[in-house]
C-alpha cells in the first residue's frame, strides 16, 4: 500500500496581485548611461561627391556605391545608366543669352511665369500656394490628376489666344499679348525685354516653334484652307542627335486619318482641347520650353536598353528615362538641373508619369494579380452588387505597389507580427534632415546650384546616405544595446523604431536579453540564467525538463529531447550559471506547466552553454498563489501552484473531518514523503512547489507531482518576508466538526438540507450481505495509478497496464455490501483502508494466500466471516445518496454511544500499517483470478 503524508496548512494570504511573489529585480540606476563607458562621437562627413560613373560620367558619393562589390575594386554606380545599358544623349549646350538669364536671381523668381508665357501645353492641376504662404523655402505641392491639354491653332471667336495660339495669332504684337494674359503670374513684374528675347531665342532652335509658325504663316495665306498640324510619336534614331526640320510633326491638308494612336493632332480651329499623352515625347518638350530649348523630345515606349553581347533587348522604363536626366555630370551644363522652382514642377511632373507608368501595367496585368475569388463574387459581396454585369470590373492595386492601400496594410500587419514577436519598441527615434549638412553645402558650391531648396535631389540622397549610416552604426556600436529589430518609414524625416534585447542596466544586463521578453517563434538571442530546476517529463513524450531563472527573478521552462539526456546532463548542472544561445522559441504546454509564461524553450544539438558566474540571478523561483487564486485553479491542471503556509497537523492517514474551510490540505505521495520523514510538525513553515490543486469533501488539496520541490521553514532572501509574517501569526484553535450518530433509516429519510449540511456520520451496523456481483477487489498499476488488465500467457496470469511496463500489481478493496440495523438496511461501499481496519490484511494477501480467489466475483471465506458482527461505521454520504465507509472501528459500550440529538463529535482514525508488498511480485501472478469489472473510483 503507497503511502502517502498528509498534513494541513493554516491560510495566510500572500496578496491580490496575480503574481504574489517575484525574485529580487535590480533597479536601473537613475543616471543609467546605454554603454559601461560613455564615448562622445564627433560629426561623420561623408567626404565630396566626387566619385565619377565610369560609363556616362555621373558624379556620385562613395556611399552610394554597389555594396556587394569588391572593397579593393573600383567603386560601381547604377543610379544613373545602370551600368551603361541606358545610353541617352546629353544635354546640349544652351544659347548664351538664355544662360544669362538662369544666372539672374530676378528671372530665376519668375521662371515658372516665363515657361508658362512660352509654353504649348496648359498646365493641368490644382497648385496649391497656400503652402508658400509662410517663411519657409519654397514648396511646389499640386494636388489631384496632372495633365497638359493643347488647344487649337486659333483662337475661338471673341477670345484672346492663349498658350500654343500665342505663336500663331497677331505675332506683330506677340510680347504685349503673352504679357496681356501671364504679366500678373509673377512675384514681380515681368520684363518685356526678356519675353523678347526669349521669343527669339526660341524661334531660331526649337523645331515645335518653327512648326507652329509655318503654320501661322499659312493661316495669314488664306484664311479657308483645311489644315491640321501632326505630333509625331516615334522617335526612331533620332533621340540621339539634334532634332531636325520635319522630324517632329508636320503640316497635313484635308484628311487626318493617317495619324497614328499617340500622334496630337492640332486642328486650325474649332477643335476642342486635347489631352497630350504622357507617353508621347512631346510631353515634356512642350510644357518646358524654357528647360528643353531645343525641343529635345521625350520618353516613348519605343526605347529600348542598350544590348550587351547579344542579349534580349528590354525596354527602357520611365524611371529610368528620368533618372538619368537629374544627374550632375562633370563638364556639362545642365538648364534642367539650374531651373530652381522650374525643376520642381518638372520633377512633380516626372514623378505623375512614373506613377501612372506603374498603373497602366497594374492595368494590364489585372489576371496576373488577381484570383478568381477576389476579382469576382467577394468584389461583389463587398460592394453590395446586384448587378452581374458589374462583377470583376474592378481594378485591383497589389500589395507589391507602393503607396496602395494593400501595400500599407501589408506594412501595418508586418508592423503587428514584429511586435507581437519582439514586444514593443523600446525606442522610437525621429531622424530628420538637415539641408545645412557639409556635404550638401559643399556639393552646391561646386556645381553652383545655389539654394539647397532648388535641388530636392541631392537632398533626398544625402539623407538615404545618413539614414543608412545611422542603421549601421546602431547595430555595430550597440549604443542601447542588440538590435534584435528595426523599421523605418518617410522621407526627409524618417521614423526609427529600435526593438532592443534588454533595457538599460548595468553592462552585464545589456548583453543578454530578458527571460520575460522571449515570446513564441522568436529569433534567438542571449540569455544569462541560473538552472534551478531538473526533471524527466512522464507524458506523453519523455522529455528533458529544465527550469531557467534570470537576474530579474523571472522564469521559463526549457526542454530537450530525451535522446540528448546523456548529452546535455553533463552539461547543464543544478545551480549553476550560463549564457544560453542557439534556443528555439515555442509556445508554452498547456499541460502541468511550473511557470505562468507564454512561451518555452526547446534546446537542441545547435544551443551553447557557456558555464558564467553571477551572484545576482536568484537561486531559487517562487509563484505563491493566494487562497483565492487556488480554489479557481481547482482540478485546473493547465498550470501547477506555489504555495507558502504553516504547518498546523500533519498525519499519515486521509483526514475526512474536523478541518477549518479556510485550511488546505497537503498530500505527499511516496517519494516526498519518503523524503520529509517526520520532520513536518506544527508550527512550521511549509513553501511548496509545482503541485495540483484538488478539492475532497469542501476542502481544498495540495497533491505533489513528480516534479513538486517542498521547503521547510526556508531560509533564503526570496522567502523572508513570508517566514516572517507566519510566524508572527496567533496559533489557531483546532476545530472538530460534529459528526452526529444516525441510524440508517436516518440516512435514508432525513431530509436533503441536513445531509448537505453534514455528510459526515456515525452509525452502528453490521454487514448483512456482501454482494459478489460485482467483484471485491480491482489491481491498479504502481506508476501510472490506472486500472490493469489480466492476461493468460502460457497457464499464467499477468497484470498487463497499457503505457508502462515493469510494473508491481497494486491490488486495492472494493466490497460492495448491504449494511443493516434495527431501522432497516442500506447499499455501502467499503474501500482499501475500511476494509483492512475490519480484517486486519492486505487485499493483496487476501487474494494470494487465501483460497478460492481465482474470480473476483468468488468471495473468500475469511471476508464471508464478518458478515454479522456488529461495528462502528463511520460514513460519509455523497450528494447521489451513495453511502461510503471511511472507518471501522469496534463497538463501544452503551453509555459511550451517544444519541443523535446529543453527538457532539466524530472519531478520526489512523489506518493499520500498510503491508509491504513482496518484492517478487511484479506483473506476474500465480494464482489466475477471474475477469475482473471495471470500477469506479470514489
Amino acid at each position: 500500500m503507497p503511502r502517502k503524508s498528509k498534513f494541513h496548512c493554516s491560510v495566510h494570504e500572500v496578496g491580490e496581485s496575480s503574481r504574489s511573489f517575484r525574485s529580487r529585480r535590480l533597479p536601473a540606476p537613475m543616471n543609467c548611461v546605454p554603454r559601461a563607458t560613455m564615448s562622445i562621437y564627433s560629426y561623420f562627413d561623408d567626404g565630396d561627391c566626387d566619385y565619377v560613373c565610369e560609363h556616362c560620367g555621373a558624379l556620385f558619393w562613395f556611399a552610394e556605391r554597389i555594396v556587394y562589390g569588391p572593397l579593393h575594386a573600383r567603386p560601381q554606380y547604377t543610379h544613373c545608366c545602370k551600368g551603361v545599358v541606358v545610353r541617352l544623349p546629353f544635354p546640349l549646350y544652351p544659347p548664351a543669352a538664355m544662360r544669362s538669364f538662369f544666372e539672374d536671381a530676378a528671372f530665376m523668381e519668375n521662371i515658372r511665369a516665363y515657361n508658362n508665357m512660352f509654353s504649348m501645353t496648359s498646365f493641368g492641376a490644382r497648385i496649391d500656394e497656400a503652402v508658400n504662404d509662410g517663411r519657409g523655402p519654397y514648396v511646389f505641392k499640386v494636388s489631384g490628376q496632372v495633365s497638359h491639354w493643347i488647344g487649337s491653332i486659333c483662337p475661338p471667336p471673341n477670345e484672346g489666344p492663349r498658350f500654343l495660339q500665342l505663336y500663331i495669332y497677331d505675332t506683330d504684337n506677340e510680347v504685349p499679348n503673352r504679357l496681356r494674359f501671364f504679366g500678373n503670374s509673377g512675384h514681380t513684374p515681368l520684363s518685356p525685354d526678356i519675353v523678347r528675347v526669349l521669343g527669339d531665342t526660341l524661334k531660331s532652335c526649337n523645331e515645335y516653334v518653327r512648326l507652329f509658325r509655318s503654320a501661322a504663316d499659312m493661316c495669314d495665306a488664306s484664311a479657308e484652307c483645311n489644315f491640321s498640324v501632326i505630333l509625331y510619336n516615334n522617335v526612331g534614331d533620332r533621340r540621339y542627335e539634334p532634332p531636325a526640320s520635319g522630324t517632329l510633326g508636320g503640316i497635313v491638308f484635308g484628311d487626318d486619318s493617317n495619324a497614328s494612336n499617340y500622334d496630337i493632332i492640332v486642328h486650325r480651329k474649332d477643335g476642342p482641347p486635347h489631352r497630350v499623352s504622357k507617353l508621347h515625347p512631346s510631353y515634356i518638350p512642350l510644357q518646358y520650353p524654357l528647360l528643353f530649348p531645343f525641343a529635345e523630345p521625350g520618353w516613348s515606349p519605343d526605347m529600348r536598353l542598350h544590348s550587351i553581347s547579344g542579349a534580349r533587348m528590354r525596354n527602357l522604363t520611365v524611371n529610368m528615362y528620368y533618372s538619368f536626366h537629374i544627374q550632375d555630370r562633370e563638364n556639362t551644363y545642365s538648364l534642367l538641373l539650374n531651373g530652381g522652382r522650374l525643376f520642381q514642377q518638372y520633377l512633380v511632373d516626372a514623378y505623375t508619369c512614373i506613377e501612372q507608368s506603374r498603373l497602366d501595367f497594374v492595368n494590364a496585368n489585372q489576371n496576373t494579380f488577381r484570383s478568381e475569388l477576389v476579382a469576382g463574387l467577394y468584389d461583389a459581396l463587398g460592394r453590395g452588387d446586384s448587378n452581374a454585369h458589374d462583377i470583376g470590373k474592378r481594378v485591383l492595386l497589389p500589395s507589391s505597389f507602393t503607396g496602395g492601400p494593400r501595400y500599407m496594410y501589408k506594412h501595418y500587419q508586418d508592423a503587428l507580427a514584429i511586435c507581437r514577436v519582439y514586444g514593443n519598441p523600446q525606442y522610437f527615434i525621429t531622424f530628420t534632415c538637415n539641408v545645412k549638412w557639409p556635404e550638401i553645402s559643399r556639393h552646391l558650391v561646386k556645381i553652383g546650384g545655389g539654394s539647397s531648396q532648388n535641388r530636392p535631389d541631392i537632398i533626398a540622397r544625402v539623407f538615404r546616405i545618413k539614414v543608412q549610416q545611422f542603421l549601421r552604426f546602431m547595430k555595430s556600436e550597440k549604443t542601447f544595446g542588440d538590435i534584435v529589430a528595426a523599421s523605418c518609414f518617410a522621407i526627409h524625416k524618417v521614423y526609427v523604431s529600435l526593438f532592443i534585447c534588454v533595457t538599460c542596466g548595468t553592462t552585464t544586463q545589456m548583453v543578454s536579453q530578458r527571460v520575460r521578453d522571449i515570446r513564441e517563434r522568436q529569433k534567438s538571442g542571449t540569455i544569462e540564467i541560473r538552472v534551478i530546476k531538473k526533471w524527466i517529463s512522464k507524458g506523453k513524450k519523455e522529455e528533458l525538463c529544465y527550469q531557467f531563472v534570470d537576474a530579474y527573478g523571472d522564469c521559463i521552462e526549457a526542454t530537450t529531447d530525451v535522446k540528448e539526456i546523456e548529452h546535455f546532463d553533463s552539461i547543464i548542472q543544478l545551480q549553476s550559471c550560463y549564457k544560453v544561445t542557439g534556443y528555439i522559441c515555442i509556445a508554452q504546454r498547456t499541460y502541468m506547466a511550473t511557470v505562468n509564461h507564454p512561451a518555452s524553450l526547446v534546446i537542441g544539438h545547435k544551443a551553447k552553454f557557456d558555464r558564467t558566474t553571477n551572484d545576482e540571478i536568484p537561486t531559487m523561483y517562487f509563484n505563491f498563489a493566494t487562497y483565492d487564486m487556488i480554489k479557481q485553479r481547482v482540478k485546473n491542471t493547465q498550470l501547477l501552484t506555489d504555495y507558502i503556509g504553516r504547518v498546523e497537523k500533519s498525519s499519515l492517514c486521509p483526514t475526512r473531518t474536523g478541518m477549518m474551510k479556510r485550511e488546505v490540505e497537503i498530500t505527499l505521495w511516496p517519494d516526498m514523503s519518503h523524503l520529509i520523514g517526520d520532520n513536518v510538525i506544527p508550527g512550521h513553515i511549509v513553501a511548496i512547489t509545482s503541485a495540483i490543486v484538488t478539492e475532497h469533501n469542501g476542502l481544498l488539496q495540495l497533491e505533489s507531482t513528480y516534479l513538486t520541490t517542498l521547503m521547510i521553514n526556508p531560509d533564503m532572501p526570496q522567502t523572508d518576508e513570508h517566514v516572517q509574517r507566519l510566524k508572527a501569526l496567533p496559533a489557531m484553535q483546532p476545530t472538530v466538526m460534529n459528526a452526529p450518530v444516525v441510524t440508517i433509516l436516518d440516512l435514508k429519510k432525513s431530509s436533503q438540507q441536513t445531509i448537505q449540511a453534514s455528510r459526515n456520520f456515525t452509525s452502528e451496523a453490521r454487514i448483512a450481505h456482501i454482494h459478489d456481483n460485482r467483484g471485491w477487489y480491482y489491481v491498479l498499476c504502481s506508476k501510472c495509478s490506472k486500472k490493469l488488465y489480466a492476461e493468460e500467457d502460457n497457464g499464467d496470469v499477468i497484470f498487463v497496464c497499457k503505457d508502462d511496463d515493469d510494473i508491481v500489481p497494486n491490488f486495492r478493496y472494493c466490497v460492495n455490501a448491504t449494511i443493516t440495523d434495527a431501522t432497516g438496511s442500506a447499499d455501502a461501499v467499503f474501500f482499501n483502508e475500511s476494509m483492512e481496519a475490519i480484517l486486519n490484511i492486505s487485499c493483496e494477501d487476501m487474494v494470494t494466500k487465501h483460497g478460492q480467489t481465482t474470480n473476483p466475483r468468488n468471495v473468500p471465506q475469511l471476508l464471508k466471516s464478518i458478515v454479522n458482527i456488529p461495528k462502528e461505521l463511520h460514513l460519509t454520504q455523497k450528494n447521489d445518496g451513495q453511502i461510503v465507509v471511511n472507518n471501522v472501528t469496534e463497538v463501544r459500550a452503551t453509555s459511550d454511544i451517544q444519541s443523535p440529538a446529543k453527538a457532539t463529535g466524530t472519531s478520526t482514525f489512523s489506518p493499520t500499517t500498510p503491508i509491504t508488498k513482496p518484492a517478487t511480485s511484479k506483473r506476474q501472478l500465480q494464482e489466475t483470478p477471474g475477469p475482473n469489472k471495471k470500477q469506479k473510483r470514489t
